[in-house]
Formats: C-alpha cells, sequence, structure tokens
C-alpha cells in the first residue's frame, strides 16, 4: 500500500496529481484507493496524502485544473504540495511502454522553455514538447503531449519547483502511430506508469521531508 501511515515522514507534503483524461486516470485512481470527491469545477479523486484531477485535454483545461486544485486543497496541510503530472505521450525514439521523467519542457507557441529540477531519480529522462495538437510527424528527438507547459506554468506559482514534476509514458512513436491508440492500450500503459509514479512520489517525499 503506497500511503501506509507508518512509512510516511511528519513532514510529508501532500501530492497532487494531474491527469488529462479519464481513461489514464482510472488505473492511477485504482491502484492508489483514491475515492471521488462530490461537486466542483472538475472531477476529482482523493485519499490519505493524495489528490488526483482530472483536467481535461489541452493546455487550458490542464492551466485550470492545476489552479482548482491547489484552491480546493489549499488548508489540507501546512506543507508546500507535491505536483505531478502523468500520462501518455508520444516519443520519436523511445520504445512504447517506457517511462520518463521531464529535464526540459518546450512550448512552441509561447516560444518558451522551461526546466524542471532533476531529482534522484533511477527513470530514463526526456525533454518535452507541448503541442496544440496531437502529434504525428515526430519532429523533434522529444517526448510530445497537451498539457505540460501549461501545468508546469501554473503548479510553480504553488510549489518550490523542485517538487513540480512531470511523468509520461511512451503511447505512440513513428513505428506506432497515434491512431492506433485504443482505451484498453492506454490503460495498460498506465499501469505500468503506476510503478514509476509509485517511485516517483517516494523520491519525492523524502525530498519534501528534508525541505519540509
Amino acid at each position: 500500500q503506497l500511503m501506509d501511515k507508518t512509512s510516511m515522514a511528519n513532514f510529508n507534503s501532500p501530492v497532487n496529481l494531474v491527469v488529462a483524461h479519464a481513461v489514464e486516470a482510472k488505473p492511477i485512481i485504482q491502484q492508489l484507493g483514491l475515492k471521488s470527491v462530490n461537486g466542483g469545477a472538475f472531477r476529482r479523486y482523493q485519499a490519505q496524502g493524495v489528490n488526483l484531477v482530472v483536467s481535461g485535454i489541452g493546455r487550458v483545461n490542464a492551466a485550470a485544473a492545476t489552479a482548482y486544485l491547489s484552491a480546493v486543497t489549499t488548508d489540507d496541510s501546512m506543507y508546500d504540495p507535491i505536483w505531478i503530472n502523468a500520462g501518455i505521450a508520444g516519443h520519436k525514439t523511445f520504445e512504447l511502454g517506457v517511462s520518463v521523467i521531464i529535464r526540459k519542457i518546450t512550448d512552441p507557441v509561447a516560444k518558451r522553455s522551461y526546466y524542471p529540477l532533476p531529482i534522484a531519480s533511477s527513470l530514463p529522462a526526456s525533454d518535452l514538447v507541448t503541442v496544440d495538437i496531437p502529434e504525428e510527424e515526430y519532429s523533434q528527438n522529444a517526448a510530445f503531449d497537451m498539457e505540460g507547459s501549461a501545468f508546469w506554468s501554473i503548479a510553480t506559482k504553488f510549489s518550490p519547483i523542485e517538487f513540480v514534476q512531470l511523468l509520461k509514458i511512451v503511447s505512440d512513436n513513428p513505428e506506432n502511430a497515434i491512431n492506433t491508440l485504443s482505451k484498453d492500450k492506454i490503460e495498460t500503459l498506465m499501469d505500468e506508469l503506476v510503478v514509476g509514479l509509485q517511485l516517483l512520489i517516494t523520491e519525492l517525499q523524502t525530498l519534501a521531508s528534508q525541505y519540509n
């Protein structure tokens, strides 16, 4: 059990998860034992020390849902929350099913790049490009999503940047087109992502306990 109270330090920060789509969220909700919270602008799930919001697809939704989750959970803990944007992403060179932690986010529309601070993670690293329509050309050697830059821009207003991370699992690449993705495939991939997610949460909790 991830949130075993006997293993939790007294200085743990809450964990806020922002996930674009209900299909992506379902395996996380099941494996972390999260329960639905009624009401509000976005679908939200909660368990001891963990909050998850389903944002919807795209940067506007991601930004709004991140700000919303901060607003409705701000009084839950005296410590700054850990923020993780988890979900699927295309990639030019990585194999399907590889979970990656993001080290650089590029927003071609805003012509800006952001640099999440590396933590001592055993997960492989990748750049990420946030696009407004699904990427089918894989124009750069990077992962591609539709929410990451907006999530980062908002979440870093609420917590130190060390506490804001993005975790993606490769769902499509030049050999496996995005139009071959099904709900079942996404759920299977997200089941695998939860393994890396639990590892990342543990690593971030260690960092947060020291910081707090």
